[in-house]
């Protein structure tokens, strides 16, 4: 296929990805084990869309600020499950809501949801994942106790 020399895409942070097909029209050209994504403007779909077209074994995601826990399934459900080896998560959170109410709610990423990831994915030997955590929410949490 195309660029056969071509192993890594990275996808810089005020890049906007047009939609998920792009990845599927992409993967016509060429497929990649490496995909970073730092765009602030990606979504769940379309960083499951990366996993769905490639097989990937590193992927790494920073500070996308509309990734749910939506994406955990969306990985586990993709041909990347069964390749991924390394993955960082860091910074990826939705930003209207704040650590307690991602926690309860239907959105932000938990433990549980990662240790989800870890079960189904079993080449996995890297995780990172490392949320940004409100000092807002802290100091809301401490003088409500």
């Amino acid at each position: 296929r195309g660029f056969p020399r071509l192993a890594e895409l990275w996808i810089p942070e005020l890049t906007r990805i047009p939609n998920p097909g792009w990845f599927v029209l992409l993967a016509g050209v060429r497929t990649f084990e490496t995909v970073y994504i730092s765009s602030h403007h990606a979504t769940d779909s379309q960083v499951v869309a990366a996993c769905s077209q490639n097989p990937l074994v590193e992927l790494e995601l920073n500070w996308i600020g509309a990734l749910t826990r939506g994406v955990v399934e969306g990985i586990i459900s993709s041909q990347s499950a069964a390749t991924l080896q390394g993955l960082t998560i860091s910074y990826c959170e939705p930003g209207d809501v704040d650590d307690i109410e991602s926690y309860m709610e239907d959105r932000g990423i938990r433990a549980a949801d990662m240790l989800r990831l870890v079960m189904a994915c079993p080449r996995l030997s890297r995780l990172s994942w490392q949320r940004e955590y409100s000092n807002d929410a802290w100091f809301a949490q401490d003088a409500q106790a």
